[in-house]
């Protein structure tokens, strides 16, 4: 399902979570213009797969929908290193062995 997180009856979290409620087996790729913290990490909380901006290239959507198709999740850049941080945030690199 490709889904955007501006709609007029609910938030697109709000339709995430009530989507994932009836069937927790839906994929969802989100694509939206908004890459704020809050909805890029509530999006991924309530079942997201990916999440695009929409500035994103034809191709690179075209490929994001086959991946969330396929379970595999899909990442706009910028939320990649957006994630990638908040997992980072006040944890020491891990020691290389």
């Amino acid at each position: 399902m490709l889904l955007d997180l501006v709609m007029p009856r609910m938030t697109g979290i709000e339709a995430i979570e009530a989507i994932k409620t009836e069937n927790p087996d839906m994929r969802i790729l989100v694509l939206t213009s908004f890459s704020d913290d809050d909805k890029v990490f509530a999006a991924i909380k309530a079942g997201a797969l990916g999440y695009l901006l929409k500035d994103s290239s034809t191709q690179e959507l075209i490929q994001a929908i086959r991946d969330v198709y396929n379970g595999e999740s899909s990442l706009h850049p910028a939320i990649a290193r957006k994630l990638i941080r908040e997992l980072n945030r006040g944890h020491p690199p891990a020691a290389i062995r």
